[in-house]
């Protein structure tokens, strides 16, 4: 048994990231401006872009989403990550339970590091595997990762990696402390969802029910 652990969600908390990129790029564009509460109201709950940008010519969402990514993805604002408040005591006990590993989805490896490095969580995981952003060649490393076994358990906060860890044949647990709403990760896969790892490692303890049904078995000591 291991678990797989995405970066960003269960492990950095991303909202000012997120949060600040976005600032940066309406201003740039001139768009309106909106609250961190509204924004993180529309953007959990899955709003469509338009709602959320509310774009006052045409071209203006594309030229947002383009820039978004840009800018969210930049070493600036990657120093604004922090690690989630007690994660290193959770990833403690995890790393007792079963091997983990970290997976990300950014696309800079050496920021991830830095993080992990600043922090002193690196020690906790075997490796650290950035995913490709190629869907197939990202299914194909999760199921390389997983080692064709449904003990490999997932624990991820964005329903991308929901989705592909499901199609990977792993269990698939979701951390809801990213963008995404628990709701959102169990329509696209999680078959248990907590607040943090915390949660999930005392649903371990005490034999949660929700997680026991994903297929989850603690190996034996």
């Amino acid at each position: 048994m291991q678990f797989l652990i995405e970066l960003d969600g269960p492990i950095v908390d991303l909202q000012d990231r997120i949060y600040q990129a976005h600032r940066i790029v309406q201003a740039g564009l001139g768009l309106p401006s909106r609250d961190s509460r509204e924004f993180w109201r529309l953007y959990r709950k899955g709003a469509d872009l338009a709602e959320i940008v509310r774009p006052t010519r045409v071209g203006q969402l594309q030229d947002y989403a383009s820039r978004f990514a840009e800018v969210v993805a930049s070493d600036a604002l990657f120093d604004l990550d922090q690690p989630r408040a007690d994660v290193s005591a959770s990833l403690a006990s995890l790393s007792e339970i079963a091997p983990c590993s970290l997976i990300a989805m950014r696309p800079n490896a050496h920021a991830a590091q830095r993080l992990l490095d600043r922090n002193d969580l690196g020690r906790f995981f075997r490796t650290l595997r950035m995913l490709s952003k190629d869907r197939s060649v990202r299914l194909s490393q999760l199921v390389e990762l997983g080692g064709g076994s449904n003990q490999s358990v997932a624990v991820v906060s964005s329903e991308s990696l929901a989705i592909l860890t499901r199609e990977a044949d792993l269990v698939v647990v979701g951390v809801a402390g990213g963008p995404c709403t628990p709701r959102r990760l169990r329509q696209a896969g999680a078959g248990a969802v907590y607040p943090d790892l915390g949660g999930l490692v005392e649903a371990i303890r005490t034999r949660d029910d929700e997680l026991m049904r994903t297929g989850f078995r603690s190996p034996r000591r």
